[in-house]
Formats: structure tokens, C-alpha cells, sequence
């Protein structure tokens, strides 16, 4: 049931049924002891935080596994190899197997030790953030996947329909034409020290480029005229306290009166960015 081994910090091994087929939610969260386990091939579904913060280096997944819900395995920062139950092997990369269906968010987030992503053509959903961990270098997406993309020289997961970036990349930080939307927590928990926004982004979520512990976003550059929509928290929202945020000349006045500007607090209250206009060829 929910959080059955949850906070079992002494836990080092377990032993499932051959028989389940869900992973309850919480079921081992923070158990920061456990650093393997073999999940059995019946199970097809990972439920939420069923491994945050846990201890894991080492993890075997049911080949057939469908789903992986928000926050499985977030925070398992020492988690670099992956196996399945047929004998496949990915050290230090997360190759997804073709049959999943769902990824939810921030998934993977904060999984530091692995350096590449592979989704297979029959994945139909991504949540918010689910890939955002600093050691990721590659991301890819199997040929005949209609929902998600990734455009060369650009590390990130792009939704098709709405060019929405799903999760961004420490490596990637000058977002192509592609993207016209900055997704929910986009490249949050990322140690980006500037990131630059072309003319056409038209929407920036939640969270976009929030940081717990790598608060190093310093510089946001963002060429549209019209400033681009916002989610609900404050675009700084997790950033560095000080910061500028490089906007076209003619539109310094209007992005100063946007919903850029309106809500920046942070954890320590009134967050001082400054808005200035974009140096000629910058």
C-alpha cells in the first residue's frame, strides 16, 4: 500500500513478489539505504515518488513496464545503471524501452549521474520537468514517435503539437524556433547561468528556472516585443536574487509593467532583477 517502506532509512534490500504489477505510491521514498533493487517483470506501473530521494545506484525494470508516474525516481542522485529484466544494460543512460507509454513529471529530475535520455516511439505522454538533471548531455526520440521531438544541436524533449519544451538541457541554453513555449519547470534544478529566448516564444511556465541549491541564472534574454505570457509563479521565481532580464529597446516599459515583473519573490522576498535593453548585435 502507499508509503508501506517509506522513510525506512536502514532498509539495504528487499525482495519483491513476482506477482504485482503496481508499485504503490511512496512505497519506497527516502529509503536512502536501498541502493539496488530488481522491480519484477509483471509490474507495468512505477507510482508517484514510489523511489524519491532513495539511495538507488542500481535499478532492473520489467521490461514491459507501461507507466512511470510523477516524481518515481526523483532525486536519485547516485543513480548511473539502469537494466531491464530481459538483460539489457544503459550504465549511466536512461534508455526507455519501446511498450512505455506515460513519463510523468519530473520523473528523472535531479538524477545526476546520468548523461543521456531515450524515448521510444510509443510514449504519448511526458509530464513537466521529468528529464531535468544536470549530467544530461543527449536526449533522443525514436523515429516514428508523433507526439515528441528533438531538433539537431539542441538537447531537449519538444511536444510536437505545441512546441512546448518539456526539459531542457545545462548544455542547451539558446532555445531554436521550434520552441515556442517554455514548459513547467523546463530546465529547473539546472545550473544555467544565462538562457536566451528568441522572438517568438510566446509562453513561459511555472518554475521555468527554478533552483533549489544552483542558483547561478543570472542573465535572461528575451527578443520578443511582446513579452510572452506567464504561469502562475513568478518567471525568477528560484533564481538568484539579483539578475537582468535583456529585452528588445522599445519594449524595456512594457515588459517592466508585465507579469514578468509583477510577482518576482523568491524565498527571501522581493527578488531585484533589473529589466535593460539589448546591446546592438547581442
Amino acid at each position: 500500500g502507499y508509503g508501506i517502506f517509506s522513510k525506512c532509512h536502514n532498509l539495504k534490500e528487499v525482495s519483491l513478489p513476482r506477482n504485482i504489477t503496481t508499485l504503490p505510491e511512496s512505497t519506497f521514498y527516502w529509503c536512502y539505504a536501498l541502493t539496488d533493487i530488481e522491480i519484477p517483470e509483471s509490474v507495468t506501473k512505477i507510482g508517484d515518488s514510489a523511489f524519491a530521494s532513495a539511495g538507488l545506484v542500481s535499478v532492473t525494470l520489467p521490461a514491459g513496464l507501461k507507466s512511470i508516474e510523477d516524481n518515481a525516481f526523483d532525486v536519485c542522485s547516485d543513480l548511473c545503471d539502469i537494466r531491464y529484466t530481459d538483460g539489457t544494460e544503459c550504465f549511466s543512460q536512461l534508455i526507455l524501452k519501446e511498450g512505455l507509454e506515460s513519463v510523468g513529471k519530473n520523473a528523472f529530475t535531479r538524477c545526476m549521474q546520468l548523461t543521456a535520455v531515450h524515448i521510444p516511439a510509443s510514449v504519448t505522454k511526458i509530464g513537466a520537468a521529468a528529464f531535468t538533471a544536470e549530467g544530461i548531455q543527449s536526449m533522443t526520440i525514436a523515429d516514428g514517435n508523433k507526439n515528441y521531438k528533438t531538433v539537431d544541436g539542441f538537447t531537449g524533449i519538444i511536444e510536437t503539437s505545441s512546441g512546448t519544451l518539456v526539459s531542457g538541457a545545462c548544455n542547451s541554453t539558446v532555445v531554436p524556433p521550434e520552441v515556442l513555449r517554455i514548459g513547467d519547470g523546463a530546465y529547473s534544478y539546472l545550473p544555467i547561468t544565462s538562457i536566451d529566448l528568441h522572438e517568438n516564444i510566446k509562453y513561459v511556465g511555472n518554475n521555468a528556472f527554478y533552483s533549489m541549491t544552483n542558483k547561478k541564472l543570472k542573465t535572461i534574454i528575451s527578443r520578443s516585443v511582446v513579452p510572452p505570457t506567464t504561469g502562475a509563479s513568478s518567471v525568477f521565481y528560484g533564481c538568484l536574487t539579483y539578475g537582468t532580464l535583456k529585452v528588445p529597446e522599445s519594449s524595456v516599459d512594457a515588459y517592466k509593467a508585465s507579469s514578468w515583473m509583477s510577482d518576482s519573490y523568491g524565498f527571501l522576498g522581493k527578488l531585484k532583477w533589473s529589466v535593460k535593453a539589448l546591446a546592438d548585435g547581442e
